[in-house]
């Protein structure tokens, strides 16, 4: 039988909670903002927090950005982060080629984001070749079949969010996936949808662009970021003391967030209704028997939590 989260929305339960743990995990999108905009009073809750003593991380599958242009992002809504408490999916593409020990070049289905190139910056940074980011349209000429030219220096191909998702763009990738050695084909993440303040709409996610490319290709890609275990090897990189037993993942998505924290062992895990999964899915995954995605907590949001710690 699984047990229905606790509420932690009561005082008891918070202080018995922050009492057991040293690290606090939290996810970007869905639980600190959405889109661009911050939600309110979760700049609060973090720093108070950290004021309190506890070790935060920022842990998201958002690869749009590096970890230096994420830093600014948390630091331009007031989280007063440093970069070593920053973990993100194009950072550990870089963490998982070098220990691959990869040569050559990257192609990035992926996109450019208000200027950011995530995955290509933090390739450049680590010496690692890539291409493909920006537009590839179709070209106007009623062919229904792309004019397409493949780089033979391309050995790897990571599947990312693409807002300038096009036919050409598809074709590269899928036939990269389907010729590189298996390790190298690669997804950020598998996220099917993203967070988003207009509730009337479904925005796909990563996870539908993998899906795409998995499917024409025939191939399973390595998948880096959250739940899977890797994802937590690159906190450790950067959190040596970190354990697993005195530590809280607080994120909205089940299958990724919070299984995460299932998955390796954490104490904790704090589900939030800002995002993509509501208490209606723990609910549905309680009656499937999917232990793994469901959370030992559950709060509205975590500025919730103001109430109950001194700051």
């Amino acid at each position: 039988m699984i047990s229905f989260p606790v509420n932690l929305d009561d005082s008891k339960e918070c202080a018995k909670l922050l009492d057991e743990i040293d690290f606090v995990v939290v996810d970007c999108d869905g639980v600190l903002w959405l889109n661009m905009s911050l939600l309110p009073g979760c700049d609060r809750t973090i720093n108070v927090l950290r004021k309190n003593g506890k070790k935060i991380i920022f842990a998201t599958n958002n690869s749009s950005k590096s970890r230096q242009e994420m830093l600014k992002k948390l630091n331009d809504m007031g989280f007063n982060a440093t970069i070593d408490e920053v973990m993100i999916t194009s950072f550990a593409l870089c963490v998982y080629l070098k220990q691959m020990n990869f040569s050559g070049k990257v192609y990035i289905f992926g996109n450019v984001n208000g200027g950011t190139r995530g995955i290509a910056d933090e390739l450049t940074a680590a010496g690692i070749e890539c291409t493909g980011v920006g537009k590839d349209p179709m070209a106007n000429d009623g062919d229904m079949f792309p004019n397409v030219t493949l780089d033979c220096d391309v050995k790897a191909v990571v599947v990312a969010y693409d807002n300038y998702i096009s036919l050409p763009k598809l074709v590269k990738a899928c036939t990269y996936a389907r010729t590189v050695d298996p390790r190298f084909f690669i997804a950020t993440n598998a996220d099917e949808s993203f967070p988003t303040p207009m509730k009337h709409l479904l925005i796909p996610g990563t996870g539908a662009f993998v899906a795409f490319v998995e499917t024409a290709s025939g191939r399973k890609p390595v998948t880096l970021g959250k739940p899977g275990t890797f994802f937590f090897e690159c906190l450790k990189a950067i959190a040596p003391d970190i354990n697993p037993q005195k530590t809280v993942m607080i994120g909205d998505r089940l299958n990724s967030d919070i299984a995460f924290g299932n998955n390796n062992g954490f104490r904790y895990t704090i589900h939030v209704q800002t995002g993509v999964d509501s208490l209606n899915d723990v609910k549905e995954c309680i009656e499937r028997g999917e232990k793994h995605l469901v959370p030992s907590h559950y709060i509205n949001s975590i500025a919730d939590l103001n109430k109950f710690i001194d700051g």
